[in-house]
């Protein structure tokens, strides 16, 4: 058998092929531990699009996608016969997912894999993210890969006429936070004119995937407000980053912090620096996840407690 025999393509919901494809999976994934496929809820099945692998008209793997959202998909029961096993046939499922996914529109694939298939997919380029946990009976992690190319996206400045992108962006941002139980931002502070009132524009930008906004960030050549104890000049501030909900996930608040960084040294300054309210964990092990170090805490108006971060550039 050779790559060439092998034939990557659909399977039709309800064909014989289908029904093949259901013998396949719970052969592999179910049998050896004691369970069965078919008493499983299988009514979204109709939903999913089915990916087989076939050597002539003989399906020997198959796997799942799974729509989680506008920009991800969610990759499922990868499976391959036992007698076709360590011959690069669940390397070319992958690979055809991946193409069909960006053809189709998405920018993610998500699973989550056996902790014994770990490697294989890492080696394709996917990262585990988070904790192992246990799924029918076995350890997993979550794992994903950001396939979109990062020459898609472009950082504009804010003028009069994209304005009100990057205030639609904060309002949903604050919006989605306050359903998080955090109110750091007022959605009412985002208006078109309050946003004129209360900010430079020079300091405002935002980061385009294509032709559609997907991010901002303020960028700000002194922050007397939560670092009045630095000196002049040596620093560049980041405020307001944020991500339009549909592309959470995807690397686009890196890239802008990358982006930051560049500027940092672009006008001659030494730090970027950034600030999160203290208890909120995550955000602070993301900036931490890209290189920020925690410098103190300060409490800033009088009522709470703001982690100050910086990168040396």
């Amino acid at each position: 058998m050779t790559m060439n025999d092998i034939t990557i393509r659909e399977i039709a919901y309800g064909s014989d092929d289908y029904k093949k494809e259901l013998d396949i999976r719970n052969k592999v994934l179910r049998k050896p531990l004691g369970l069965d496929l078919f008493t499983e809820d299988m009514g979204r099945e109709p939903e999913n699009i089915h990916i087989g692998a076939f050597m002539g008209n003989e399906l020997v793997g198959c796997l799942l996608l799974v729509r989680e959202n506008e920009t991800t998909l969610k990759m499922r029961q990868v499976a391959v016969d036992d007698e076709y096993r360590g011959r690069g046939i669940g390397s070319m499922m992958v690979r055809y997912t991946e193409e069909y996914t960006l053809q189709n529109g998405f920018l993610k694939i998500t699973m989550h894999a056996r902790k014994t298939a770990v490697d294989f997919y890492r080696k394709l380029g996917y990262k585990p993210r988070g904790e192992e946990f246990a799924e029918v009976l076995v350890p997993h992690y979550i794992m994903e890969k950001i396939l979109y190319s990062t020459s898609r996206l472009r950082i504009e400045k804010v003028n009069d006429e994209n304005l009100w992108q990057i205030a639609a962006i904060l309002t949903e941002a604050a919006n989605w936070m306050i359903s998080q139980g955090f109110r750091n931002w007022d959605p009412e502070s985002f208006g078109i004119e309050a946003m004129k009132d209360k900010n430079n524009l020079d300091e405002l930008f935002i980061c385009y995937l294509d032709d559609e906004p997907a991010g901002c960030i303020k960028l700000q050549e002194r922050d007397e407000m939560f670092w009045p104890d630095a000196r002049e000049g040596e620093a560049l501030y980041v405020h307001k980053l944020a991500v339009k909900r549909k592309y959470a996930g995807l690397g686009i608040s890196g890239y802008m912090l990358e982006w930051a960084k560049a500027q940092v040294s672009h006008r001659g300054r030494q730090f970027l620096r950034l600030d999160c309210i203290a208890d909120r964990e995550k955000l602070a092990g993301f900036y931490e996840s890209q290189g920020f170090v925690r410098v103190d805490e300060k409490k800033v108006l009088q009522y709470f407690m703001s982690a100050r971060y910086e990168f040396r550039v």
